[in-house]
């Protein structure tokens, strides 16, 4: 098995670039097999042991299938839209797609930041916390809903205020600094929508502070292949309505399309193992599954990620 990754690069360089794509569709496939078989698994499991899932495992199942229905998704776009009724004219809606994978990259960076990048339980617990908090506040004061979504909004500004209360008393179990309890309340208050993770600052094992990195600046926290490390940024720059976007559409059918698909499958390989491994970094009962249906898959997906510098 070992061998076979190694050579994979070398392989690769010897394809067009049609080929490179079907390599990579093939095993976006079997990726996706063996993770909607490592969920339901890991839900049966759950159910037989009687296990008490906690919120932030029941949050994270969710998110690998939010990122599995994404790659399908992008799968399924990527076959081309007839515009024509008996027509064997197939066109790759491209802007369409990259919107996909750019909301894929948000979903796998928000995941990374609250399972992984955060060292302790209660570290993760905050973090968790600001993401909710953040989330439940883009409901708050909303006009000309229906009554019953009111009494949600109040239900829901109860809960924000629980989350708050539950920060504060993890931060006072971390003994943290009060420049960080000053700097934690300022991000539980704030109410913009602009999506962040967070880290903790530390001097010899102490947090001395928490910082914000935007999903923009994230990408080197996962990606660092050389097709896909400006994945955020090609795609701001095709899913809005800007004169640019608008010109590099129609400059895109002029173009060899290929060059975007392979970025695209790429990308989207990349993000699938990504999520993945950090599920079953973040699960044990994942990684204890996943190793019973395959017991290569993890190793392979270790390495994937190692030579991306993921």
């Amino acid at each position: 098995m070992k061998e076979d990754i190694l050579s994979t690069e070398e392989y690769l360089s010897q394809l067009d670039e049609s080929n490179v794509i079907l390599f990579f569709k093939e095993h976006i496939e079997n990726l996706c097999h063996t993770a909607f078989k490592l969920i339901y698994q890991l839900r049966s499991y759950w159910k037989y042991n009687q296990k008490t899932v906690s919120e932030s495992d029941c949050i994270a199942q969710c998110m690998l299938q939010m990122g599995l229905l994404r790659t399908k998704s992008i799968l399924n776009l990527l076959k081309g839209q007839s515009l024509l009724e008996n027509s064997n004219l197939l066109i790759q809606d491209i802007p369409s797609i990259l919107s996909v994978l750019r909301s894929y990259y948000e979903l796998c960076f928000t995941f990374h930041n609250i399972f992984i990048t955060q060292q302790s339980d209660a570290e993760r617990e905050i973090v968790l916390s600001i993401w909710e908090i953040r989330g439940l506040q883009n409901r708050q004061g909303l006009n000309n809903v229906p009554e019953e979504y009111k009494e949600k909004e109040v239900k829901e500004k109860n809960e924000i205020e629980n989350l708050k209360n539950k920060v504060s008393v993890l931060l006072l179990q971390l003994k943290v600094h009060d420049n960080v309890i000053k700097d934690c309340k300022k991000i539980l208050d704030y109410k913009g929508t602009s999506l962040k993770g967070y880290y903790f600052v530390k001097l010899n094992g102490e947090i001395t502070g928490i910082k914000a990195i935007h999903v923009d600046n994230g990408i080197n926290q996962i990606i660092c292949d050389d097709d896909a490390k400006n994945l955020y940024r090609l795609t701001s720059s095709h899913i809005h309505s800007s004169f640019l976007s608008v010109m590099q559409f129609g400059q895109m059918f002029n173009d060899n399309i290929n060059s975007y698909v392979k970025t695209i499958i790429k990308s989207t390989y990349i993000l699938l193992a990504t999520i993945l491994y950090d599920f079953c970094c973040y699960s044990n009962d994942a990684y204890i599954i996943l190793n019973q249906i395959d017991k290569d898959t993890f190793e392979t997906l270790s390495y994937i990620l190692k030579e991306n510098k993921i």
